[in-house]
């Protein structure tokens, strides 16, 4: 048989085999001699083909040529690549604090930096009261005062707390300052030693400024030892007449004037004034 003869043979041959079994191996594979003659072009479309539809395998070029896997493959690692890269980048977020630092006041929280970040451990009542470098918040700082009725409370030198003291009453405590006050502005009372002077509370309020005014030999008209004052009569002088309609007299150290309805009796050294 010639040449010619075998090579239209086997191509029948195959033909019925691709009619009958388009799955099978290829008939190169399946009988060895056969080649294509002319078919590169179509071979590098069957390799492109073989990543994206099932006519690729069947290829007698995309089966063989392992450039057409060697690409699938290589697309599909691609995309795996990609996503386990995003995984990585997000595993590994930047830290707030290293450490040198261990605590910081961001408002009235002090803050701790535990494990790179700076996590709250305790919100101060303001931000004064924040002392990052002893890690605690104080219970009150130094000046805070303030008076609850006649309690006065003043913040202890470690801060931790206040120091109370009961003023005498409520007007004797002043939250401006850190003690209770002796007396209050301008209060007078009878000086102890002499019932013919004042003592006058001083400017700090602390305490009083003893026998700071005279009574002028009048005497010291006692009241409640806070608004005591000097008297301007006594009981000596007697009551007379300031005009024809007014009378004036001594009461409880003050003089003292009345409106008469018809007019003021003039009276004698041994006879008060009084009102017709």
């Amino acid at each position: 048989m010639s040449q010619n003869q075998r090579h239209r043979g086997w191509m029948s041959l195959c033909a019925a085999f691709w009619s009958v079994a388009p799955t099978l191996p290829s008939c190169q594979l399946a009988f060895g001699e056969y080649e294509i003659g002319d078919g590169t072009g179509g071979g590098a479309d069957a390799i492109q083909g073989s990543a994206t539809s099932t006519g690729g395998p069947t290829s007698i070029a995309g089966t063989k040529s392992s450039g057409g896997s060697t690409n699938a493959t290589t697309g599909y690692s691609g995309g795996l690549a990609s996503s386990g890269g995003t995984g990585s980048a997000g595993s590994s977020a930047p830290i707030d604090c290293n450490g040198t630092s261990p605590y910081r006041c961001l408002n009235a929280e002090l803050q701790a930096c535990i494990n790179g970040v700076w996590t709250t451990k305790q919100t101060c009542h303001r931000l004064a009261l924040c002392q990052p470098a002893v890690g605690v918040c104080d219970f009150c700082a130094n000046g805070d005062l303030n008076c609850n009725g006649p309690v006065l409370s003043v913040c202890n030198t470690a801060r931790t707390g206040f120091v109370q003291t009961t003023c005498v009453s409520p007007l004797y405590c002043d939250a401006t300052i850190n003690y209770c006050i002796a007396c209050t502005f301008n209060q007078a009372r009878c000086s102890v030693s002499t019932s013919d002077s004042l003592d006058i509370c001083n400017s700090d309020r602390t305490g009083w400024d003893l026998q700071a005014a005279s009574c002028n030999g009048l005497g010291c008209h006692a009241t409640d030892g806070k608004n005591d004052y000097c008297n301007d009569c006594t009981a000596a002088n007697l009551p007379l007449c300031a005009s024809s309609a007014l009378l004036r007299s001594c009461v409880s150290g003050k003089w003292k004037t009345s409106n008469c309805a018809t007019g003021c009796a003039t009276g004698t050294a041994s006879t008060p004034a009084s009102c017709f």
